[in-house]
């Protein structure tokens, strides 16, 4: 427990996963039912659900690369403010949308977001005991993993009970609370954790990749395939399980929580382990554990 009492001390860690557990806590109480609602309620095809994940994803890609170079120019917090603030945005969208053509501005929103993924992960990091940052880390996704592990029940309760359209944009009003909540709280109580640079040094943003260590090369590659792969499959998923095995919403969210608690439960031991025999064990077992 020391290793919880020594992580949660800091500012930084704590604003950042109250924030993250609150926002996680409301999205995966909806998020699991996206794809039928897309299609129940707004009338979009299978393709039309693939290509609104395919542009989220790009946009995640074209995003984040931008972004870790703006995170060490301007600063961690102004650019984990900005990018949350833009989060308040489609949750309205996703509200007010009265067919699937309108989910695509928000959708847009939500890449853009991803802005501020590389500054996040930099403010962790920066944040954590460098000795134990294995464990700190581990720990810090037990400690987000654990509420948002209880929504999808909550939420397939909720969708069985209301329908789709009534229950979604119930969760969709605590969301936008949540991000507004969140973005204020980030912007009072982050502090900064890099030296800000009057001019930005070095080559151009693109020309660096080329001198980046091949361990980085290796894990881009890996995360690229990973991801593709992933999605290919993830978001129909939900899809899957209501229209051809004919589960219920709530079995669903059930589902979905007892992944969510797997996924608690080995947080911090893997955190331990990378810390005790490195990170490229831990990282290929869990790169082998996870296609099963």
């Amino acid at each position: 427990m020391s290793i919880v009492r020594e992580v949660f001390s800091n500012k930084n860690i704590m604003a950042i996963a109250l924030t993250t557990s609150l926002w996680s806590l409301v999205r995966m109480a909806w998020y699991p039912f996206w794809a039928p609602y897309l299609k129940e309620e707004l009338g979009a095809s299978v393709t039309i659900i693939g290509f609104l994940s395919m542009i989220q994803t790009a946009e995640r890609l074209i995003f984040q690369l931008p972004g870790g170079y703006l995170a060490d120019r301007y600063g961690r917090k102004k650019i984990i403010v900005m990018g949350t603030a833009l989060r308040t945005i489609s949750p309205v969208v996703y509200f007010f949308a009265p067919s699937w053509q309108w989910i695509l501005p928000a959708v847009i929103f939500n890449g853009m977001a991803s802005l501020y993924m590389p500054a996040f992960s930099a403010i962790i990091a920066d944040s954590l005991p460098e000795e134990r940052r294995g464990a700190g880390y581990g720990t810090y996704r037990m400690i987000t993993s654990i509420p948002r592990s209880f929504s999808p029940i909550i939420g397939g309760v909720v969708m069985d009970t209301y329908g789709y359209r009534k229950g979604l944009r119930i969760f969709l009003v605590f969301q936008f609370i949540v991000s507004v909540i969140m973005t204020l709280v980030r912007w009072r109580v982050l502090r900064e954790t890099v030296e800000v640079k009057e001019k930005p040094k070095g080559k151009p943003i693109m020309g660096r990749l080329r001198d980046f260590p091949r361990s980085i090369k290796v894990m881009i590659l890996v995360a690229i395939i990973g991801s593709f792969s992933g999605r290919i499959v993830m978001d129909f998923t939900s899809l899957y399980a209501v229209e051809v095995v004919k589960i219920t919403n709530t079995q669903l969210g059930l589902l979905t929580t007892t992944i969510g608690a797997i996924t608690s439960i080995f947080a911090l031991p893997g955190g331990m382990l990378s810390d005790k025999y490195g990170r490229k064990p831990a990282i290929m077992l869990s790169r082998v554990v996870s296609p099963i």
